[in-house]
C-alpha cells in the first residue's frame, strides 16, 4: 500500500516541479488519456491472467496518473471558478473562490 502512496505523491510532485509551465487542462487531457492505457493494460494483465506482479505494477500505475489528474482537475475547476460565490451553508456566508467570506447581501 505504501507503493500507492508513493506513486500519487511522486506525480504531484512532477506535476508540481517539472510541469508547472503547462497548462493543467492540457495536463488533465494527457492524464486521462495515460489513465486509459493503464486500463487497457490491466484489462489485458487479467485477461490473459497474468501473475500478481503485473497486477502490482498496473495498480501502482493507475494511482499515479490519478496523482496527475486529481491536481490539474482541481486548477482548472479554481481557474475557471473566477469571483463566483459559492454558498457556505456552515458559516451561514457567501465564500468566493479565494475563500474571502463577505457578509450576505
Amino acid at each position: 500500500m505504501a507503493l500507492n502512496a508513493v506513486a500519487m505523491v511522486s506525480m504531484n510532485i512532477i506535476n508540481a516541479r517539472l510541469l508547472n509551465h503547462i497548462d493543467p487542462t492540457r495536463k488533465l487531457i494527457a492524464g486521462g488519456m495515460m489513465l486509459g492505457v493503464v486500463a487497457v493494460y490491466l484489462l489485458l494483465v487479467a485477461w490473459l491472467q497474468l501473475s500478481l506482479v503485473f497486477v502490482v505494477v498496473g495498480v501502482v500505475l493507475y494511482v499515479g496518473c490519478l496523482g496527475l489528474t486529481a491536481a490539474n482537475a482541481i486548477a482548472g475547476a479554481l481557474a475557471n471558478a473566477g469571483e463566483m460565490p459559492v454558498w457556505c451553508p456552515e458559516s451561514m456566508v457567501y465564500c468566493s473562490s479565494a475563500l474571502v467570506h463577505r457578509p450576505v447581501p
